[in-house]
């Protein structure tokens, strides 16, 4: 399972309060207690595009080591 962490560049904010290492090992602790396999991929806020989801799909499986 990946999980994908967007706006991984933030933190701080009233949008986004908890800076993306806190939220990355909440995750990695949820995963070892519900004893999945996972990996946390941070996606980081990008100029708009109509080819967003291709993007960040494509980064997100790079960062993943899957491509």
């Amino acid at each position: 399972m990946a999980w994908a962490v967007t706006s991984a560049n933030h933190e701080n904010t009233r949008r986004n309060p908890v800076p993306y290492h806190q939220r990355e090992a909440a995750i990695e602790r949820f995963s070892v207690l519900a004893g999945l396999r996972s990996v946390v991929v941070p996606v980081f806020d990008t100029a708009e595009t109509d080819r967003f989801a291709e993007v960040t799909l494509k980064n997100v499986a790079a960062t993943a080591g899957w491509s």
